[in-house]
């Protein structure tokens, strides 16, 4: 695979994972990702070799600024910059340190757009208040008290 088509084909995933309706923010955004970095299909052959692997940040920023580029509002979204809006999520693992395989098992625990929460998960479900005063419905669905 060239670098031209990794970059295509990871950000064409996370493209479609945006397009699937954001939130709430589960496994499937991380799953291309793993795909990336681990090389193998699911029965367990390699899709492309070591050289052909990114580091994480590579994969990240393909990831992020890639499905961007492929959306055409990369001057609007993908990346952290002065005029953009800090779009964040925390995540149930540490995707710099977990064993590859385990990426695809990331979900988001609190995810927030345009400075505003939009998902919350255990532990953050104690904001649920605030979220049904804004008229965002948490996860688990169920008015507060």
């Amino acid at each position: 695979m060239t670098r031209l088509a990794a970059a295509i084909a990871l950000g064409l995933a996370a493209a479609l994972c945006l397009a699937q309706g954001a939130w709430p923010a589960k496994p499937i955004r991380f799953i291309a990702l793993r795909w990336m970095l681990y090389g193998k299909a699911v029965g367990g052959q390699a899709l492309h070799g070591p050289e052909e692997t990114p580091t994480r940040e590579v994969a990240l920023r393909l990831y992020t600024l890639g499905s961007a580029w492929f959306a055409f509002v990369e001057d609007q979204r993908g990346s952290l910059a002065v005029g953009k809006p800090a779009d964040l999520a925390v995540l149930s693992k540490g995707y710099m340190t977990v064993p590859v395989e385990d990426i695809g098992g990331i979900y988001a625990l609190l995810t927030m757009v345009g400075g505003k929460i939009v998902y919350a998960d255990k532990p953050y479900t104690r904001f649920e208040e605030k979220f049904w005063e804004l008229g965002i419905k948490p996860a688990h669905g169920k008015p507060p008290g």
